[in-house]
């Protein structure tokens, strides 16, 4: 099967970064790390720089769960019957 070239990604490939103005984007310019961390209270700044990359669990880190869920106060939460849930693995 062959597929033609996506004219957007093309015209972004040749001109993204070699023009002083970019109007056409949708997105914004990306925040250094430091930056990013400079914002963090101290519990949050000592995760990352406790961080190791590698393999995490597949339905996510539980503190990253817990979080997310806190912040969806209000919102349905999910049941093991859920097709979302069919997993082997257990949750967390």
């Amino acid at each position: 099967m062959r597929i033609p070239p996506f004219a957007l990604e093309r015209y972004f490939a040749e001109h993204e970064f070699s023009v002083p103005y970019l109007l056409s984007s949708s997105d914004c310019d990306g925040l250094a790390l430091s930056e990013l961390l400079s914002w963090a209270d101290r519990e949050t700044k000592g995760l990352w720089e406790t961080l190791t990359l590698g393999y995490g669990e597949s339905a996510g880190l539980p503190l990253l769960r817990r979080e997310i869920a806190s912040s969806m106060r209000g919102s349905r939460r999910r049941t093991s019957s859920s097709p979302l849930r069919r997993s082997s693995c257990s949750s967390r």
